[in-house]
């Protein structure tokens, strides 16, 4: 789902609260059993060309924090405060 979002498409998944809490209003989550609404949701991405641009932007707008060039150093950071405890 991150690449998803991170890559600007719009996204149809099933929901879970991980799910949920990652791409927020950037895509449609479905209830795992409900697959005739998975089914619609997919086929309103493809054909219903305002629907999938509106996820599209909110897909960006969702990632855009999640790429930065000194992302490998915060996260070394990260660490060493963690093992420090």
């Amino acid at each position: 789902m991150r690449h998803a979002l991170a890559c600007g498409k719009p996204l149809v998944g099933m929901e879970t609260a991980w799910a949920s809490a990652v791409v927020g209003p950037a895509a449609i989550l479905v209830i795992p059993t409900d697959t005739r609404r998975l089914g619609a949701s997919v086929i309103g991405v493809i054909v219903k060309e305002e629907l999938s641009g509106r996820l599209q932007e909110a897909a960006i707008v969702r990632s855009t924090g999640w790429s930065d060039e000194h992302w490998g150093e915060k996260l070394a950071e990260g660490y060493e405060k963690v093992l420090a405890h």
